[in-house]
């Protein structure tokens, strides 16, 4: 396999120093939070491809937490779409997502916004210079996370932990430590399972699970096995699994689930029925302690709940190396995904 991936490799297992830079440089950042129900109706949270997965993500913890109606749409729907979300009169704070910060659907979309509305406009990306950081009227740049890989994976992260410091305002003190000591434990703890579970040759489908904003995170770690390994994935919200998407369920299948606290009850009981289908299960996240059900094949506890939305960016690292194992298991190269590149750029 030679350095097949070797980039991709590196971004990913740098994660955890990189939260730390990240997380550092936003605590000296003066920047104003998003607003709260002062007046404000809604929110627009939008993106492209692994960036609009982060606004899936995104749009449920702004709701939950400012109590304003928070609504995610890939860019191009906010660009040929407008009346499908514009309310007239009505208060709409846009948040735009882009790791490279000049995805010509989301730089095209904020732009006619910006037009036809007075609407203020938060922006998150990799890349402070450009294009469409030039046309927010906040910005939150996360650099220290660029990539040379084309598909995602620190940048991912990281920019998920700008929008929660959109939201918290503030980085507590040893959360930076806390953080890359948990990601650094996953990684170091886990690596070694996700290489033997990706070379099972046995396994020809993944399904990811996750309800609320854990659909959002379920939904980029399919993206992640299907860009990296060609492989069959695909991902729904717990319960809406068993209307009719388990059909594809048996045993060469592997169901993973973003398990949490809140409905956890109902969401084992949805992996346990998979399992009685012939799935292989995988349980990720919240931590079941000695109550480790013994149909559950595979159990990674992430740890670090009490950072809140912070610690959601622990989910991901396993599940980016489960899907470049698997590429590399069937000799394919990370690095350079079938058909795709870094930034999409179309004549709009």
């Amino acid at each position: 396999m030679g350095n097949k991936g070797l980039n991709t490799q590196r971004e990913i297992h740098s994660q955890p120093q990189v939260w730390t830079q990240t997380l550092t440089e936003l605590s000296k950042a003066q920047i104003d939070t998003l607003p709260a129900n002062n007046g404000l109706d809604q929110y627009l949270v939008t993106g492209c491809g692994s960036t609009y997965y982060i606004s899936i993500w995104a749009a449920n913890i702004i709701q939950s937490k400012l109590e304003v109606f928070s609504r995610p749409l890939p860019a191009s729907e906010l660009l040929m779409f407008p009346g499908t979300w514009k309310i007239s009169d009505h208060s709409i704070h846009l948040l735009a997502i882009s790791r490279s910060g000049t995805t010509s659907e989301t730089v095209a979309a904020v732009k006619q916004i910006k037009e036809n509305g007075k609407i203020k406009t938060s922006v998150v990306t990799c890349y402070p210079e450009s294009e469409l950081a030039l046309l927010a009227d906040t910005l939150i740049a996360t650099p220290a996370a660029q990539e040379k890989s084309i598909a995602q994976t620190r940048s991912f992260t990281n920019m998920m932990l700008g929008i929660s410091y959109l939201l918290e305002g503030e980085v507590k003190a040893g959360l930076p430590r806390q953080l890359a000591e948990s990601g650094t434990a996953l990684i170091k703890n886990y690596s070694g399972l996700m290489k033997d579970i990706a070379n099972d040759k046995e396994i020809d489908r993944f399904f990811f699970l996750g309800s609320n904003q854990y659909y959002g995170l379920a939904c980029e770690a399919m993206l992640k096995m299907k860009e990296m390994s060609l492989s069959y994935s695909e991902a729904y919200h717990f319960l809406e699994f068993r209307h009719g998407p388990m059909s594809m369920v048996n045993n060469q299948s592997l169901v993973v689930g973003l398990i949490h606290k809140e409905n956890l009850q109902h969401e084992l009981r949805v992996l346990k029925d998979m399992k009685e289908l012939g799935g292989k299960i995988l349980a990720i996240g919240y931590e079941l302690g000695d109550d480790i059900p013994d149909w559950i094949d595979y159990y990674i506890p992430t740890g670090l709940s009490q950072a809140g939305s912070f610690s959601d960016v622990l989910y991901l690292p396993l599940l980016q190396i489960l899907s470049f194992e698997r590429a590399r298991s069937k000799g394919l190269d990370p690095d350079n995904p079938h058909n795709l590149s870094a930034v999409v750029v179309l004549d709009l």
